[in-house]
């Protein structure tokens, strides 16, 4: 699989060398603050996939996870108005069921 983000020899960075040199100036140039670490990309697009309906199995296997549990307990705290929306599309369900 390619690299995203190569060294100019066409390697991995050095976390270290890709920070100072990479990272920091993408995050500076997109107005993220300070605090955003780059490992929060991956949570962020796992919110926004969620978020979009894709199954969690879906996610797993986009995140090369090989365990489910794993993967659903990581993210599971996302989920947290599902239950809510389940609920308000059952209620759609029966509007128009007379009485």
């Amino acid at each position: 699989m390619p690299l995203v983000f190569p060294s100019t020899t066409g390697v991995l960075h050095r976390s270290s060398h890709f920070d100072r040199n990479v990272w920091h100036p993408i995050r500076k140039a997109a107005g993220l603050p300070d605090e955003f670490k780059f490992h929060d990309l991956r949570h962020t697009r796992s919110l926004l996939m969620i978020a979009g309906g894709v199954p969690m199995k879906v996610i797993q296997k986009r995140f090369g996870r090989s365990d489910y549990a794993m993967t659903a307990n990581t993210y599971s705290h996302l989920l947290q108005g599902t239950q809510t929306e389940a609920a308000e599309r059952v209620d759609q369900l029966f509007e128009n069921v007379p009485n």
